[in-house]
């Protein structure tokens, strides 16, 4: 996933320091890395502090935008990353549902009993 996103400093240098940090979010979920085509992470140093801004575009001609500010840069970026990582969980989530009712030639609809574990026991 690392190699779809481009990270990029506005009026602001990325240091190798924070490359790496945020490298280092970004892996804890290559899981969902199949979803990404390609990206951007934008950080703006302004007056205040700092806005990182995320831009991804997903399969199926689907866009991500989220962005945030921050006094510091490091909780700009956790914030930033960790709000992806959920939009991101959702969206496969999704995928992952709709492609098991797609195969399973069934979809659940609001009369369907509810699913228990009853066979475990």
């Amino acid at each position: 996933m690392l190699d779809q996103i481009q990270l990029q400093g506005i009026h602001y240098h990325i240091s190798d320091s924070t490359k790496e940090y945020i490298h280092e979010k970004l892996s804890k979920f290559d899981y969902l890395h199949d979803l990404i085509v390609d990206g951007k992470i934008r950080v703006l140093k302004e007056n205040s502090g700092f806005k990182v801004e995320i831009d991804l575009h997903l399969k199926q001609n689907k866009a991500v935008h989220y962005e945030t500010e921050d006094h510091l840069l490091y909780p700009a970026i956790e914030t930033a990353i960790h709000k992806l990582k959920k939009i991101l969980s959702n969206k496969h989530m999704k995928a992952v549902d709709h492609k098991d009712r797609k195969h399973s030639g069934h979809h659940a609809g609001l009369n369907d009993p509810p699913q228990t574990d009853e066979e475990d026991s």
